[in-house]
């Protein structure tokens, strides 16, 4: 220090600053204060105390507090040295700082990258948004690289592990980190996606569906087609209707929504887990819709029953249900008295078509054996009714069809 000029009192200036007002520097500063003064007396212009009894100064710190320091002669400085100034930058500062600099744009790099790539949830305007807290945190590692002097530190003891971070570093990771943070978990965005998962008897095995499901919200329905898949992703879907009742349609050709979905509520927390079951092909008992009408009649003789008439029986059945209606193979043929009460009953076979398409015409044809004298009762121009019964290997039902017509020889004439 005693090597430049002003050396020696900013190195004073510096132990001031770690030091304190202490007993010792109270003592380097009255040493000061002799060199100053003397230098103003003796010393030509531009000459700096001398640093020969700056070590003898120092070494009073360790005197004993009680004795009072010995007082020091006025010491003619010796010549000054040639005055020596370094104008040459320094090269290892002007590296530090491009290693600085180089570090602090990959980093904004690798964050714009993860943060404004659509990797974390946002609104419509997330990573517009993500790329401003970069920006924000590069202007703030500028500042604190600029102005300020900071550095953060973590100390591992456990493994001997200790991490330096300079406080521009610090400052972009806080603030661009601490931006994505807010915008993940703090912020409401506009809009949320909602997942549907579909399944038959379990949620965690998700059933392979093929179709369109319509989730409708507001005034907008929005489809997503099924390729043999158990899940469908609904995006954009307002925040607004957080909250809001589930509305879906399914439309497949196997599968049909349960009827015993609880109601469901929209969320942008989890999946929605529906319940499906498999369609069914024929229309329920108490749907099936079918109208019977009577065509033709005839009465055949038949060589094993000399003593009944073969009665073969067309209807014609529309049916008006939107899934196929099956019939069952047996049949009954009604005949009347004049006040409408049955006189007896006869046995019939469907001898073709036992299930009528949706919405469909259909013949059907009906088989059974009359007794000659039942015939000739039933001649006498009385109601036959025919009635037929939805078929109970498929649902057990009491459910039956029927129509009635005039029993006589024009109706149902007989051959020989």
């Amino acid at each position: 220090c005693a090597d430049f000029e002003g050396g020696i009192v900013a190195l004073l200036e510096i132990v001031k600053y770690f030091e304190g007002p202490s007993h010792a520097w109270q003592k380097v500063q009255a040493w000061r204060n002799v060199q100053e003064a003397h230098q103003d007396v003796a010393a030509p212009v531009g000459e700096q105390p001398a640093a020969a009894n700056l070590p003898h100064a120092l070494a009073l710190n360790h005197a004993p507090a009680n004795n009072p320091a010995p007082a020091l002669a006025p010491a003619i400085p010796p010549p000054t040295p040639a005055k020596t100034t370094i104008d040459a930058p320094n090269e290892n500062s002007v590296k530090t700082k491009l290693i600085v600099f180089s570090v602090l744009i990959v980093v904004v790099l690798l964050l714009t990258l993860t943060l404004a790539s659509g990797w974390l949830r946002s609104g419509q305007s997330g990573p517009f948004i993500y790329v401003l807290y970069v920006l924000c945190g590069l202007l703030a590692a500028y500042v604190c690289y600029g102005l300020l002097s900071s550095m953060g530190e973590l100390e591992g003891k456990q493994y001997g592990v200790a991490l330096k971070l300079g406080g521009p570093i610090v400052a972009l990771v806080v603030v661009a980190g601490g931006g994505g943070l807010y915008e993940r978990y703090g912020q409401t965005p506009g809009s949320f996606s909602q997942r549907i998962n579909f399944y038959t008897a379990q949620t965690s095995q998700l059933e392979k569906l093929s179709g369109t499901a319509t989730l409708s919200f507001g005034n907008e329905r929005r489809a997503e087609t099924l390729r043999d898949s158990g899940s469908a992703l609904y995006q954009g879907i307002p925040s607004s209707l957080i909250g809001k009742p589930l509305v879906l349609d399914l439309d497949s050709a196997t599968y049909e929504l349960a009827p015993d979905n609880s109601a469901a509520l929209l969320t942008d927390r989890e999946p929605i887990f529906i319940k499906v079951v498999r369609k069914r092909q024929f229309a329920p008992p108490n749907a099936a819709n079918l109208e019977l009408s009577f065509r033709e009649g005839i009465a055949l003789n038949y060589i094993a029953r000399p003593d009944a008439k073969n009665i073969v029986l067309t209807l014609r059945a529309v049916s008006k249900s939107e899934q196929a209606i099956p019939i069952d193979a047996d049949a009954t043929l009604e005949i009347l008295s004049n006040s409408g009460v049955p006189m007896f009953s006869v046995p019939m076979k469907v001898t073709d078509t036992t299930i009528i398409p949706p919405r469909g015409l259909e013949t059907i044809h009906l088989d059974g054996f009359l007794l000659k004298d039942q015939y000739a009762f039933a001649l006498t121009g009385k109601t036959a009714v025919v009635k037929l019964r939805y078929d109970r290997q498929i649902e057990k039902s009491e459910m039956e069809f029927q129509t009635e017509f005039d029993f006589s020889k024009k109706t149902v004439p007989a051959t020989r």
